[in-house]
This record gives C-alpha cells, sequence and structure tokens, in this order.
C-alpha cells in the first residue's frame, strides 16, 4: 500500500489485503486493516496535518499523538478536531 503503513497489512491466505470498514469524522469509509502511523491515517482521510485524531472508545475520546502507530480494527470510530491549548 504506502509507505507510512507501518507493518504487514491483514491479509487473507490468497495475499489479498483485508478491507474492513472504519467511522471517520461520522462517515464510514474503507481501509485495509493494519498498523498505521496516526499521520497516515489523517493522510488517508484527508484530515489536515494540524488536527488533532481521537479514537473514540466506549463513548470516550482518547487523543492520538501523530508519530504513535495504532493497529486499526473493524468497526472503530476516529473524530478530527482542531487542536486545543497551546500557546497565543
Amino acid at each position: 500500500m504506502k509507505d507510512d503503513v507501518v507493518q504487514d497489512l491483514g491479509a487473507s491466505e490468497k495475499g489479498h489485503p483485508h478491507v474492513i470498514t472504519i467511522e471517520v469524522d461520522g462517515n464510514l469509509q474503507k481501509i485495509e486493516q493494519g498498523k498505521y502511523l496516526v499521520s497516515a491515517l489523517k493522510a488517508v482521510f484527508g484530515i489536515p496535518p494540524d488536527y488533532e485524531l481521537d479514537q473514540v472508545v466506549g463513548g470516550k475520546f482518547i487523543p492520538l499523538a501523530d508519530g504513535e502507530t495504532i493497529q486499526v480494527h473493524p468497526h472503530e470510530k476516529f473524530v478530527s478536531h482542531v487542536r486545543h491549548g497551546g500557546s497565543s
């Protein structure tokens, strides 16, 4: 797929990638299951680099760092938003 995918994607026994559905900002999106850098996921879904990406787990928003690697599973939910805080 892309250089920003961290390791082998969840390929089936026949060598085809395992495509899953996740929710990003309320929209269903298809992506190959596997490990991704958070910054790579943002790029894939057109989320501006200066936005934050949160994973929604049990109704709680978990912030993800751009350099963090996450395993993407079917039916997961993600929400992007303008970064909070910082100096002015």
